[in-house]
């Protein structure tokens, strides 16, 4: 097993062992999250790191660019073991509220994000 891998599940474990010092803040926020508003904070993450990785492409710094996309792929790995535990919790709850996807929302824009900067730099 490779570190990359390695990193990835301790990315995994890591995100779903602190779900509930995460929910906590995400629960609490002023105005709260709508659903509404999740489709706009997944696109908003996608479009920031490809305008924030973009750059490192665009001035041709290929071993910051790499290192870069490594360190925000773990970041989202992360964000989607708090939102899948957030997500099964809500189930079991029976009450999936827009807390309950936030992060794998936000997962999800920095993935496509990951994916439009390397497709294209």
């Amino acid at each position: 097993m490779s570190i990359r891998n390695i990193l990835m599940i301790i990315s995994l474990v890591a995100g779903m062992v602190t779900e509930p010092f995460m929910m906590f803040s995400i629960m609490r926020s002023r105005p709260p999250i709508g659903w509404t508003s999740l489709a706009l904070i997944s696109v908003g993450s996608a479009v920031a790191i490809f305008i924030v990785l973009g750059f490192q492409g665009l001035i041709g710094n290929q071993q910051k660019l790499h290192l870069w996309l490594n360190y925000f792929a773990l970041i989202a790995i992360y964000f989607f073991g708090v939102g899948l535990v957030a997500f099964i919790l809500g189930l079991i709850k029976l009450s999936i509220q827009p807390h309950s996807v936030f992060f794998i929302m936000v997962a999800s824009g920095l993935a496509l994000g990951l994916y439009m900067t390397k497709l294209t730099c």
